[in-house]
């Protein structure tokens, strides 16, 4: 392909992940562009709450646009979120009109036309977006449906490894039709999600991609300090329940309280972005060696700080704590009866992972650390790839001619 040209889509924390793994190894093979419309919030500074990915951003020269800006309305959004005055009268007056045209802008503005202004002023000739569910009058299905009947190549990429382990239960209807017609469709592994149909892709997780795992842990900004000297330190990672079963949050909980207020002990809890905005944990807060975040800690910097990790059996981010050897702890989740027989395959990966059923089964002494043999990670998480940087993978074949 001459003179390629790549626009990345933003909607959320765990995009953003994936695309900063592909674009940094691009900057080798395209000009790159970068543009946002979340979900939780309409503008990149506000939406985006990781402060990790966000400097990875500025440290390799790129810049954000917020799509909504494409309008004049937009614009004029942007600027009267950026107002700040000390005058209470005049904060409630910015804050009345910020959901006036927040609520315009959600509900009436043509999001058709604004995906239009944006492959015509940015004229990609790749669009990179996440797997985002396809509905009606959503700006991601629209962006992609826009950018298909542009001819541009569309690629969507997948939210990590986990649907290898979780598929069995994850969705009552194992054949949903193809959501993503048009598009290539990268998946991590033969066994995640529409494996051999037609235009799916095994690309492997270019999150979790060896040398960019390495690249972002050797990197100091937004280090965890946290107890740092404690002989025991405990990450926990609070990941999303599903329709089918539990997110083993039950179980975490009961290890924190075992484990409060202990001298020789620290513990760290991540939490999924929509868990912890809608969660009441001042009883928690109140622990002297536990701290919890939500979005805005990046999960590198809590496994490169934790010596212990602990996660549901259906949450990628397993997999960084097996990459670089931690002791790993994997909670079998609860399900709900039609899918109680199956496990998630993490639990049989290797004799060196913990699986455990309940918290007096969490023994801190007893605990092994995961094998370096890659094996397992190499089949469900790099999709048979191996250690090779899975986002210049998906560049190169991406900007091909083929």
């Amino acid at each position: 392909m001459n003179n390629p040209a790549i626009l990345y889509f933003i909607r959320g924390e765990a995009d953003l992940e994936r695309i900063s793994a592909i674009a940094i190894p691009g900057k080798a093979y395209a000009k790159q562009y970068f543009a946002y419309y979340g979900d939780i919030d309409l503008l990149f500074d506000f939406g985006i709450k990781n402060k990790f990915q966000k400097e990875l951003l500025i440290m390799n020269d790129f810049q954000v646009l917020d799509v909504v800006t494409f309008s004049y309305f937009g614009k004029f959004y942007k600027w009267i979120r950026s107002l700040e005055t000390n005058q209470d009268f005049i904060r409630l007056f910015y804050n009345l009109i910020q959901k006036i045209l927040n609520k315009f802008l959600l509900n009436y503005q043509n999001k058709d036309r604004l995906a239009e202004q944006v492959l015509k002023k940015i004229k990609p000739t790749i669009l990179i977006t996440d797997n985002s569910v396809e509905r009606e009058n959503y700006f991601p299905h629209l962006l992609r449906q826009a950018a298909i009947r542009k001819d541009i190549k569309v690629h969507v990429t997948g939210h990590g490894p986990a649907g290898g382990l979780h598929k069995e239960y994850h969705e009552y209807s194992m054949t949903p039709p193809d959501k993503f017609e048009g598009c290539v469709v990268g998946i991590c592994s033969k066994h995640d999600y529409g494996f051999e149909m037609p235009n799916r892709v095994i690309t492997g997780d270019p999150a979790d991609s060896f040398p960019h795992l390495i690249y972002k842990h050797e990197q100091t900004n937004n280090d965890l300090e946290f107890l740092n000297k404690r002989k025991y330190k405990i990450g926990f990672f609070m990941s999303a329940p599903f329709e089918t079963c539990t997110n083993s949050w039950a179980i975490m909980e009961d290890i924190m309280l075992d484990y409060s207020f202990q001298d020789d002990i620290a513990m760290v809890a991540k939490f999924h972005p929509r868990l912890y905005r809608l969660g009441d944990y001042r009883y928690l807060k109140k622990i002297n060696n536990l701290k919890l975040f939500g979005p805005e800690l990046d999960r590198t910097r809590l496994v490169k700080w934790a010596d212990i990790i602990v996660c549901s059996d259906h949450c990628s981010m397993l997999f960084e704590g097996m990459i670089f050897q931690k002791k790993v702890v994997a909670i079998h989740s609860k399900k709900v009866r039609p899918f109680a027989k199956f496990k998630s395959k993490i639990h049989s990966c290797d004799i060196s992972m913990n699986s455990i059923y309940n918290a007096n089964e969490f023994s801190l002494d007893k605990l092994k650390k995961y094998t370096s043999d890659t094996k397992f990670i190499n089949e469900f998480c790099w999709g048979d790839l191996g250690k090779a940087d899975l986002g210049e993978l998906i560049i190169k074949d991406m900007v091909s001619n083929d």
